[in-house]
């Protein structure tokens, strides 16, 4: 998917260079990120009965009203367009109680950016998140990858201590790639692991919400997602 204006640009910069190659190069030093906003695709949730969805201008919130995971052949929730390419998908996640005060009490309790295959019988998904990870660990939040095969799930987390971050998922053809850094912030991107998932073109592409609490009450949960940018083909 390219910016609208990328046409003009190159019809502008062309008469000013000496060969195609010098047009290229001057796009990518002044093109901006590409502005992602919400109303500019179409959103489905799903397992819906899992989570509620309010969206307020460019800020997601999903609140947990059913324990869900994802996990091997488990599903949580999910809210997600439909993507075909390459992309470079990041957002502002904060895992958290529906105050909004600390971090999710249980363990295994998360939310973040997710990739699924949506044609397969059995689960195939790459995620990264942020939230709580094991509770009788200190701290009990961090972030998690995970790598999902023919609904065997493979994953790692990282307690840090902190249920906010800057999450990053990033895809070139069959390779994916996951990266976090300091919620809002410029640093630059820690990687965390990459892995080469055999995925269709075509895949859902967006926001996840989940728990291993199957306790007789819904977890007192949510996740909170702003500042999202989406760059692709």
């Amino acid at each position: 998917m390219k910016p609208p204006i990328l046409s003009l640009l190159i019809l502008i910069f062309f008469t000013a260079c000496d060969s195609k190659d010098d047009v290229i190069e001057m796009i990518e030093e002044e093109l901006p990120n590409q502005t992602f906003s919400f109303s500019d695709y179409n959103w489905s949730s799903f397992n819906a009965s899992v989570f509620d969805v309010k969206l307020d201008g460019e800020e997601l919130t999903l609140t947990l009203n059913q324990n869900a995971a994802w996990f091997n052949a488990e599903t949580g929730g999910m809210y997600f367009m439909t993507h075909s390419g390459d992309f470079d998908f990041s957002a502002t996640v904060v895992t958290s109680n529906v105050a909004g005060t600390q971090a999710p009490v249980e363990s295994y309790s998360f939310g973040g950016l997710v990739a699924r295959d949506p044609g397969s019988a059995s689960e195939n998904y790459v995620h990264v998140v942020t939230g709580t990870g094991v509770n009788t660990q200190s701290p009990i939040s961090g972030y998690e990858y995970k790598i999902t095969r023919d609904s065997q799930s493979d994953y790692t987390i990282t307690q840090d201590g902190s249920h906010a971050h800057d999450l990053r998922l990033v895809r070139e053809g069959n390779l994916f790639s996951f990266y976090q850094r300091t919620a809002e912030s410029e640093e630059n991107w820690n990687l965390i692991h990459s892995t080469e998932q055999n995925m269709p073109t075509e895949l859902q592409l967006g926001f996840t919400i989940y728990t291993a609490f199957d306790g007789p009450e819904t977890l007192d949960m949510q996740v909170h997602i702003s500042h999202v940018k989406l760059q692709s083909e």
